[in-house]
């Protein structure tokens, strides 16, 4: 078993498009609404799988939740392999809404 915070290669995208389409300002506004802290143990699995799939090797430095109307988004922020950070916000069925 892998140490919390990194992503396990055995894990595969689930069925489905990874690419989530919201309005410009819902992308915009994310940055600027109060993000939770949150386990990574606590990220449903559509998550880490979409994390798995597009950023293999890569380690979860944080989790955040955000919950808005619209329904719940996970702020993500990754330590890729060159030790580069990437922050990816993705909604609870794995979509990547921005980058």
């Amino acid at each position: 078993m892998m140490g919390a915070g990194f992503i396990s290669l055995t894990y595969s995208a689930p069925a489905g498009p990874t690419t989530g389409y919201y309005p410009a300002s819902t992308a915009t506004d994310i940055h600027a609404e109060a993000c939770q802290p949150i386990e990574v143990e606590a990220l449903p699995s559509a998550v880490v799988f979409t994390l798995a799939d597009n950023h293999p090797g890569a380690r979860i430095l944080s989790a955040y939740v955000i919950e808005r109307s619209e329904g719940t988004l996970y702020r993500i922020v990754l330590a890729l392999d060159n030790e580069e950070q990437m922050t990816l916000f993705l909604n609870g069925k794995g979509e990547i809404i921005k980058q």
